[in-house]
């Protein structure tokens, strides 16, 4: 896998837009200068932050993965959770440094500053800064942004180093099951298939239409 398909971003668009569940923060999850190169690693770093996260919270969520101008690879994770503040943001951030199980005390040079850093203690500094956990105040942000992710595929390329990229968004089963279809619609053939077209859908140019045919949402008015 090389970079975002066509069907995964489509996919979590329409769960984004199809879901009933409300967000209310959204969580960003960066690595360090130092970072894993294997996105098996990656996601078990995740895999460790989201028992946190389920553990400590009654939540649902999305997450998706993408790419830094770095090369870094980094999650965004919509919430349930109201924003905690203060005290509920330093566990955070703890707990993302715990989950990619950076030890204390191990030392990197900063060759801009001209200096040893601790790296362990610059990620959780770095983890605390509220756009690292911020909270969604004007109502339907949590679906724009998502679906400004789904519909511009950009830093969605995998970097050439990067192997084993896997999943590029996944969601709770709360998310998953409340996702419900978003109306229906006659039509015969003829119609299908010029909203297909006018849609601009995949589905207009094949020889049949496929029976899991998703709904394509009209999401110009929805993007900021």
């Amino acid at each position: 896998m090389t970079e975002f398909s066509d069907r995964s971003r489509k996919s979590l668009a329409r769960t984004v837009f199809a879901t009933d569940v409300t967000f209310f923060s959204m969580m960003t999850l960066t690595y360090p200068a130092v970072w894993p190169r294997d996105g098996k690693q990656v996601k078990s770093d995740l895999n460790r932050f989201l028992t946190w996260l389920r553990d400590n919270y009654e939540t649902d969520y999305i997450w998706w993965l993408e790419f830094q101008k770095r090369g870094a690879p980094h999650m965004h994770i919509l919430t349930t959770i109201i924003y905690p503040g203060t005290v509920g943001h330093q566990r955070f951030a703890k707990a993302w440094c715990k989950a990619q199980k950076l030890e204390p005390g191990v030392l990197l040079w900063d060759g801009r500053r001209k200096l040893h850093y601790n790296v362990l203690d610059r990620c959780e500094r770095f983890h605390r800064r509220p756009k690292q956990w911020e909270a969604i105040r004007k109502e339907g942000g949590a679906r724009r942004y998502a679906l400004m992710y789904a519909l511009k595929p950009l830093q969605k390329k995998v970097p050439l180093q990067y192997q084993n990229v896997g999943r590029f968004w996944a969601c709770s089963k709360g998310v998953s099951k409340s996702v419900t279809p978003l109306g229906e619609i006659e039509l015969d053939d003829d119609g299908l298939k010029a909203w297909l077209e006018y849609t601009q859908h995949s589905a207009a140019k094949m020889p049949f239409t496929p029976k899991n045919l998703y709904a394509v949402p009209q999401t110009a008015d929805l993007l900021p």
